[in-house]
């Protein structure tokens, strides 16, 4: 008896599981909606945000060309924006693998502290760089 009332049981859940996997889909998209209109996304732009250098070799000088800031448009929630402020972006250049004395057009990267954000473009995308040895301090 006990068996039948399980595969009884069973059945129909089996038989509704349709809807119930549709049902759940709607209850996802409703909520996904409401989150989105309550703290919908937004487009942010800052400009002169300085470029910073890392991974220069030792004993060398940079010469960095004209550009040495860069404009970021970044994409998030309006609350998140909100927060948000230019201390909260980094634009580096990677000199690793930049050869001394060969001019090299290096691409600038911008991370985010917040994982919410997304760069949408930056201008300039990259940065002429030239490094050059810096003469030691028993040569002068």
């Amino acid at each position: 008896m006990a068996r039948q009332r399980m595969t009884g049981v069973l059945r129909t859940l089996l038989s509704n599981l349709g809807s119930m996997i549709l049902a759940l889909l709607l209850a996802v998209a409703v909520w996904i909606a409401a989150t989105l209109q309550a703290d919908p996304f937004a487009v942010q732009q800052y400009t002169g945000l300085p470029v910073v250098p890392i991974n220069q070799p030792e004993n060398t000088l940079l010469y960095q060309g004209d550009e040495t800031s860069v404009a970021v448009t970044i994409r998030a929630a309006q609350s998140v924006l909100d927060e948000l402020n230019a201390q909260d972006l980094r634009a580096v250049v990677d000199l690793s693998s930049v050869d001394v004395g060969v001019e090299a057009v290096v691409p600038i990267t911008v991370t985010v502290a917040d994982e919410g954000v997304r760069v949408m473009s930056l201008n300039p995308e990259a940065q002429t760089c030239l490094l050059y040895t810096s003469p030691s301090p028993r040569d002068s």
